[in-house]
């Protein structure tokens, strides 16, 4: 089960939760009642009543979770936006790949520093942006890193490292990497700056 399942099952577990403790109460009162002796009309009346009283707080608490998650879906939504403008209007190149190293965000910094554009870009292997002779290395350090517990470091301390604009130029540039997981899936954010001056 990935997290992103075992958040969605939780979520699901806080909602219908309430609504389960009512049927088990209920369905216990009922027991109770048919155990004492009572008729099946006074059983379902004592059981219908208890029931009610007891369903009122749980739909209170099922309408309280639904709203927090309202809440909270939007806040995450007005995050992402902000966070999308702070990256889109960035001075720094900033690229980020998945597990497989393909790309998934190409800032406008980023099409700038390489000559590609973004839509060109996003999907392709990240060795679209590395010259060829460096990519094998390139790849092992990602996927080292990857299995590290850090979360970010500076990379090419040892070694200067090298970008491939799109019309095969080559730049050295300066970079640091990330990663972190979102949905289940492990993504990798290099923020660059091309040194050539």
């Amino acid at each position: 089960m990935t997290s992103h399942e075992h958040l969605t099952t939780r979520r699901l577990l806080r909602v219908i939760g309430p609504a389960l403790l009512v049927a088990v109460v209920t369905g216990a009162i009922a027991l109770g009642a048919a155990l004492a002796g009572w008729h099946r009309e006074e059983m379902l009346l004592v059981a219908s009543g208890l029931g009610g009283i007891i369903a009122l707080p749980a739909l209170f608490l099922i309408h309280r979770q639904m709203r927090e998650r309202t809440v909270t879906e939007r806040e995450l939504q007005a995050m992402r936006a902000r966070v999308g403008g702070i990256v889109e209007s960035a001075m720094d190149a900033i690229v980020a790949v998945d597990e497989e190293q393909r790309i998934v965000l190409f800032n406008a910094a980023a099409e700038r520093a390489f000559g590609h554009s973004g839509a060109a870009a996003l999907g392709k292997d990240l060795g679209l942006l590395i010259p060829e002779r460096l990519r094998a290395a390139h790849r092992d350090h990602i996927a080292r890193f990857g299995r590290t517990a850090a979360t970010s470091r500076g990379m090419g301390r040892q070694a200067v490292l090298h970008g491939l604009r799109a019309d095969g130029a080559e730049f050295p540039i300066e970079a640091s990497i990330s990663q972190y997981v979102e949905e289940g899936r492990k993504l990798f954010t290099v923020i660059l700056r091309d040194v050539t001056e």
